[in-house]
């Protein structure tokens, strides 16, 4: 076909397809096929014209390269003679064209329906096999893993050849569509090898310097855990292929788990008892490591766990081998197991708030279909309001391909509170009168706290016939956050205050406390849930969890009536929404009242512009921090109180959005809080902040202060004594005392980079690097816009520009 009646073809049917939209692409493709000597042909003409501006044919499956292909597809499909047309007129130069065509789109589905359109599968295997020889020749790893794939041709290649150099080139798309369906080949064999990598960095980097476009960051024990974990769990791949990694993982389990017991105090005995034996159960070194571990914390613990798993005396610490039961100190308690309530006092610690129910009248045991009845019909005919929750076991291993099963779901009323024993009724058909009758119900106020994921587990635990339509479900951490957006003052400050100091506070303790006046004792939230019977502690815990939402619920109502406010209606609004939209009026109105507020501001060089970014902001920060701005970036558990404080005491402007605006607005003085618009990405945040507060950035200004801590007294090293720190990198530490970090690090960067610069803070080491090198390119035209309008400030802004040796770092 001619090509300039090509390109005019192309032209109406791209204005069809794109500008009319009226289908009307379909008759013309119709016409074009019945006319053309050889459509195979003439479609790839066609389709390679169209690529020609747009090679990577954006959307894919709803670009009109694509359809046309389809549509090519159906013609021939539904053609009378469409075995016929196919064998006279597909042939061997047009298959290989069309593989040439699928391969430059390196796309899987492009491949596929030109593979299945151009019948590519009636290629001889040799041939298909001759071209990715070829093509692994020429190191072009992602053409030959389609190939491979498409073809389904693994069992002819080594892991090392295709898998392998997909990881480091960071191929992890293509890199997993080659282990789908071969798990117990392909995919164990690469465990294995990533396992080995992770024990042993210099062989990783054997082969990773072979390969063109090495990404070395791939390399490092966080990146190479992280994937294994992940492919582990999603392919169900045996975890017997990485010794080393789930070694390492479980050790590291462990020491949280001992952390949380000896430091933060997080077990009651009974639930340390019960995750200990869980977690090192038929795993000798795991207990001989417990033993070994738990003597930093308590000489008589690790005796205990040594005769309990019988460790050899020439296994155990010293100071325990020659220890007898006669030496340890008495218990505090043994964590017997209860199979009635009642018979052992629960603890009564006065430290933490606790449950106003009788654990023998008021919690009720639902483990019958008699039971659940009964319960049904005492809630939806008695309670307007419940409360719910739901206990799960821990989940310890984080390569387990199980999921998370509910085991207790509790539902509290005013007087009572009836825990169900999901385990034992998750087959009972009563479930489906529990979702129509409470769970459905319009006239029932659900309450829960962070409830959508206590819902997902309900859902996933009902059969599959059952309607599941929840509504009326007020989430109490979202209504709280609310209604202190709305009533700042509704909470007594001297108890915000006393919630300050408890820095472990956090959740639904944390919001016990300031409403109830004592935290929630979470030391059973790590139990066995899965165990029959449950301990005393246990009940108590879970009815708790569920019986509080209720008392919240109720000290909301007792605060609303002593500010004289409609409780019931603000709860229905809530529900219904229409508090949130008027709510979202209100900030938009705000937002505007604050673009027409005047800071005033003159222009200020970027080292003297002193802020605090809200948790909310904290990749802003990071971008300031870049530009040479010193900002102080609340961490992600910091609560409002403390971004505020810090504004105050050190005189910085504080940089938030959305909600907690309201709340900084009422406690900062005029002009010394801005919301930064929500929605947007960070680097558009960083162009608003710096022409909303004038303030100027040069090139001396840009990477001289450290984008993790602020630090701004950055060591500058020279590559041979940066080489010297990581041959040694186990004990280097930098002039602060601080662990250098060498995440990125491989041994051909030493001859690439002739400057390091190490931060003596926080440890982070940074070089001129392509990240760095992108960054520039980026703000360079930021700085134009936001630079005062001033000869001697536009030289310096040209200088910057016209610099083609950035001054400092890589960032990461």
């Amino acid at each position: 076909m001619a090509n300039q009646r090509l390109e005019q073809f192309a032209k109406r049917l791209t204005t069809a397809f794109t500008v009319t939209k009226d289908g009307s692409h379909v008759q013309q493709l119709a016409d074009f096929f019945g006319t053309s000597d050889n459509v195979y042909r003439d479609v790839l003409d066609l389709v390679k014209l169209l690529s020609a501006n747009n090679t990577k044919f954006s959307g894919i499956k709803t670009s009109l390269a694509y359809t046309i292909v389809e549509q090519l597809g159906k013609y021939v499909g539904q053609s009378p003679d469409s075995q016929q047309m196919t064998a006279r007129l597909l042939n061997p130069t047009v298959r290989n064209e069309a593989m040439d065509f699928a391969l430059r789109r390196a796309n899987k589905t492009w491949m596929d329906i030109v593979v299945d359109v151009y019948h590519l599968k009636t290629i001889p295997e040799s041939e298909i096999l001759a071209n990715v020889g070829t093509l692994l020749a020429e190191k072009k790893y992602l053409d030959a893993a389609l190939l491979v794939t498409t073809f389904d041709l693994r069992d002819h290649f080594d892991i090392k050849q295709i898998l392998v150099p997909l990881l480091f080139q960071d191929k992890l798309s293509v890199m997993e569509d080659y282990i789908r369906d071969q798990q117990r080949t392909h995919g164990y064999e690469f465990i294995k090898f990533l396992d080995k990598c992770y024990v042993d960095r210099n062989y990783a980097l054997e082969i990773a310097d072979q390969i063109k476009g090495t990404r070395y960051e791939k390399l490092e024990q966080r990146a190479i855990q992280k994937l294994v974990t992940r492919l582990l769990k999603h392919y169900q791949i045996d975890d017997s292929a990485c010794p080393n990694i789930v070694g390492q993982q479980h050790s590291r389990q462990l020491r949280y788990l001992l952390h949380r017991r000896f430091i933060e105090n997080g077990f009651s005995d009974g639930s340390w008892n019960e995750i200990i034996t869980k977690t090192v159960a038929d795993n000798p070194r795991l207990q001989e490591e417990l033993v070994i571990e738990i003597v930093n914390y308590s000489i008589d613990e690790s005796y205990k766990w040594a005769q309990e798993f019988n460790i050899p005396i020439d296994k155990r610490p010293t100071c325990i081998q020659n220890m007898t039961e006669s030496q340890l100190t008495p218990k505090m308690s043994n964590a017997n197991q209860w199979d009635d309530w009642g018979e052992t006092p629960v603890n009564n610690n006065n430290n933490y708030y606790q449950l106003k129910l009788s654990i023998i009248t008021d919690v009720v045991w639902v483990n019958s279909d008699q039971k659940f009845d009964i319960f049904i019909n005492r809630i939806a005919e008695n309670y307007s309001v419940i409360g719910i929750d739901g206990e799960w076991p821990p989940l310890l291993n984080p390569n387990s391909s199980t999921t998370e099963k509910l085991s207790l779901l509790q539902i509290a009323a005013q007087d009572c509170c009836h825990i169900i024993d999901v385990m034992k009724l998750r087959d009972s058909q009563c479930w489906t009168q529990f979702t129509e009758r409470i769970l459905n119900s319009k006239s029932i106020i659900k309450l829960g706290y962070g409830i959508q994921h206590d819902l997902t587990q309900i859902r996933q635990s009902l059969p599959t016939n059952a309607v599941y339509s929840p509504v009326n479900v007020l989430d109490l951490s979202k209504f709280f956050e609310f209604v202190l957006s709305e009533f700042p003052n509704i909470i007594d400050d001297s108890v915000i205050a006393d919630c300050r100091q408890k820095k472990d506070l956090k959740g639904l303790s944390k919001t016990v406390f300031i409403l109830l006046g004592k935290p929630l004792d979470k030391s059973e939230q790590f139990s066995d849930w899965s165990r029959r019977p449950l301990r005393e502690e246990q009940i108590e815990y879970a009815a708790l969890d569920a019986f509080c939402l209720i008392e919240i619920f109720d000290r909301f109502r007792q605060l609303f009536s002593e500010n004289s406010l409609n409780f019931d209606e603000f709860v229905g609004n809530f529900l219904s929404g229409k508090l949130q939209k008027r709510h979202n009026k209100r900030k938009t109105s705000d937002d505007s009242a604050d673009k027409q507020l005047d800071f005033d501001c003159p222009s200020v060089n970027v080292k003297d512009f002193k802020c605090v970014c809200d948790t909310m902001l904290q990749g802003l920060g990071r971008y300031l921090r870049i530009c040479g701005a010193d900002i102080l970036i609340a961490e992600t558990n910091d609560d409002h109180h403390k971004s505020a404080r810090l504004a105050l005491d050190q005189g910085r402007l504080l940089l938030t959005c959305g909600a907690p605006y309201d709340y900084f607005r009422s406690r900062l003085p005029a002009g010394k809080c801005y919301r930064v618009p929500n929605g947007i990405n960070a680097f558009e945040q960083l162009e608003i902040v710096l022409n909303k507060f004038n303030v100027r950035v040069t090139e001396p200004d840009l990477f001289t202060r450290c984008p993790k801590c602020n630090c701004n007294d950055f060591q500058v090293l020279t590559s041979s004594q940066m080489s010297r720190l990581y041959e040694n990198r186990d004990s280097a530490k930098t002039k602060s005392g601080v662990d250098v970090k060498f995440e990125g690090f491989h041994s051909n960067i030493f001859s690439k980079v002739n400057e390091f610069l190490m931060c003596p803070t926080c440890g982070q080491v940074f070089w001129d690097g392509c990240h760095q090198t992108r960054w520039k390119d980026k703000i360079q035209d930021l700085l134009f816009k936001v630079v005062a309008d001033d000869g001697e400030d536009q030289q310096q802004q040209q200088q910057l520009c016209d610099n083609s040796e950035p001054e400092v770092i890589c960032l990461d």
